[in-house]
């Protein structure tokens, strides 16, 4: 250790510390009776015509309790799937949404309304109470459903003409999975139909401003329908202000 020949009392110290016990007969846990002498980092055996040799105790520890082997490093997660919204049939739709961000998807009636993206359903509307006399913000979607994304993103669907079965508060749904179908519901029955789609970040039930739509959702359409898993940038949303229809 030090460059020189020879053993010396620093380098045996440095090797094995210094002496815990006695020279002591003891059974091992091969099954034979040794003197030994341990020390703070050894374990000296006496085997006889074979002298002193050290004791295997990595071997010892690694039966009493077997070597973890390292698993293999985590997959790196995927990236999320994203689909545009309608499904089976032709759709259109412009790049704004007269005073607040969202996109009116016009498509024949009965056309399927799709998740996204994969998330957990929010909120759903199974009954059209929206009255014209009283036209209440909050009642403009008719039927709807709402859904947060695996991206934190909450997705809202409204003037829908039906529910998919199974689609309830809580209900885990993929990409692609059907929500409902377009229809006129709400203050949309004078309107050629189409799905109302806003994206916002979640929020609590009575803020219909920004539920009905924060983010213009017309450059992540446009990818979506090329086939591109384009993930809606909550950090840039936009003011918003009442409207007369959602």
């Amino acid at each position: 250790m030090d460059g020189r020949a020879g053993i010396n009392d620093a380098e045996s110290l440095a090797l094995f510390g210094l002496p815990l016990s006695d020279a002591q007969l003891e059974t091992l846990p091969d099954g034979q009776s040794r003197v030994v002498q341990w020390f703070e980092r050894s374990r000296f055996e006496d085997h006889g015509p074979d002298g002193v040799l050290l004791g295997r105790l990595s071997t010892e520890l690694a039966a009493e309790a077997p070597v973890q082997i390292a698993s293999q490093p985590a997959p790196l997660p995927q990236p999320l799937a994203y689909v545009f919204p309608v499904q089976g049939a032709s759709a259109s739709y412009g790049a704004y949404h007269h005073d607040y961000p969202a996109a009116d998807i016009f498509a024949p009636v009965g056309t399927a309304f799709v998740a996204p993206t994969s998330g957990v359903v929010e909120f759903v509307t199974r009954v059209d109470l929206w009255n014209p006399a009283t036209d209440r913000p909050e009642q403009r979607g008719g039927l709807s459903v709402a859904m947060v994304g695996d991206d934190g993103v909450r997705y809202y669907g409204s003037h829908l003409a039906s529910i998919a079965d199974g689609i309830e508060v809580g209900a885990r749904v993929n990409a692609g999975q059907q929500l409902g179908t377009v229809g006129i519901s709400g203050n949309a029955r004078s309107t050629p139909p189409h799905l109302h789609f806003g994206m916002s970040r979640p929020t609590y039930p009575s803020d219909w401003i920004v539920r009905r739509g924060e983010l213009p959702p017309y450059d992540y359409l446009q990818a979506w329908q090329r086939g591109e898993s384009a993930t809606p940038a909550l950090e840039r949303p936009a003011a918003t202000r009442p409207s007369e229809s959602l």
